[in-house]
């Protein structure tokens, strides 16, 4: 018989406190993206208010409102659906990074044979009544067909795909001073090559990182790591922290700084967010109230505010409406129960 919600918050909570941001960094992220789903991809500001309403409960919102797929409320998106990705691998590999293992996850999970690969074909009619396969995703299960070595991340593509994926790869080994160097780089390039892309995406797994460690300033320290390595690149947090200064909606600020899925403009407007908010709630609401890619900005968010105010700063019955999370919480539980 599975375990319900409150018996499993119940286990997190008697793990060690750096599990226990590990875990929540995951189950953030997904909670974060399969809230935000139904109203995923709405641009049009002017839209996204006339189905709000001003309503100040935006999260699960029950009908689809998604111009490009259709899935019932508590489904994630395929953002967050890359991520899971990561964490069946980490959790088949007791915790090893594999990319050979990865790839084949990726493959077998949204390739030939799925349903995501179904509804790849029916796009014509939108929308699309079942799951979204990300253009990073095709793009690396064509590579992988056509070329002799890796990496297969598709060169062009800038979204945060690759950063998805290594959600519950930083979650799970943030302690690991070289992080990047030893295990990420090559887990992002499995999904994104394109070079201005992948530092974005190194910004926001350091800055991940530092939620999960618990540091005082999680802002300030990713600042500081990333300026050895990126200096040039600093500025996609000045922009954010001049735009605070700013007396503008919040809508408006994240139609400036970046509303669609390309990056760095979603990193932006997600660490906007974050820099405005004090609570995991908060945060979720204020990402969806803007519309667009509000999914890809809900796994930096989730993933962050997750490990920041841990599985209780989750609500309970936020928790129960996501699809299956029972499963994803028993597979967290079970691979950090077992880390050294």
């Amino acid at each position: 018989m599975a375990r319900s919600v409150e018996t499993l918050v119940d286990l997190i909570r008697k793990l060690t406190i750096e599990k226990q941001r590990g875990i929540a960094a995951i189950i953030g992220a997904r909670v974060a993206d399969a809230a935000s789903r139904p109203l995923h991809w709405v641009y049009n500001q002017h839209t996204l208010d006339n189905i709000l309403k001003n309503s100040e409960t935006p999260e699960f919102w029950p009908e689809n409102c998604s111009p490009y797929y259709s899935l019932p409320t508590g489904h994630c998106s395929p953002y967050n659906d890359t991520a899971y990705v990561g964490l069946l691998s980490l959790c088949e590999t007791k915790g090893k990074v594999e990319i050979q293992h990865i790839q084949d996850k990726i493959k077998s999970f949204f390739g030939p044979g799925t349903e995501y690969w179904r509804c790849l074909t029916k796009r014509d009619e939108r929308p699309v009544h079942g799951p979204w396969v990300q253009v990073a995703v095709v793009s690396f299960l064509e590579n992988l067909k056509k070329m002799k070595i890796g990496p297969y991340g598709d060169s062009q593509n800038n979204q945060s795909d690759g950063f998805c994926l290594s959600i519950p790869i930083v979650a799970y080994h943030a302690s690991n001073e070289n992080l990047w160097e030893s295990l990420l780089s090559n887990v992002v390039t499995i999904l994104n090559t394109h070079k201005p892309t992948v530092e974005v995406i190194h910004a926001e797994t350091l800055l991940l990182q530092a939620f999960v460690l618990g540091k005082e300033n999680p802002f300030e320290y990713a600042k500081e790591q990333y300026a050895k390595v990126h200096p040039s690149r600093l500025p996609i947090f000045k922009e954010v922290e001049d735009a605070m200064k700013q007396n503008k909606s919040h809508p408006l600020q994240v139609a400036e700084l970046g509303k669609p899925c390309y990056l760095p403009g979603s990193f932006r407007s997600s660490y906007l967010a974050m820099l405005k908010t004090a609570s995991f709630v908060d945060a979720v609401r204020l990402n969806m109230q803007a519309g667009g890619c509000s999914c890809s900005r809900a796994n930096l968010i989730g993933s962050c505010f997750g490990a920041k105010y841990g599985i209780d700063g989750i609500p309970l019955e936020w928790l129960k409406k996501v699809n299956d999370i029972e499963n994803l919480m028993e597979m967290t539980i079970k691979l950090f129960s077992n880390q050294n």
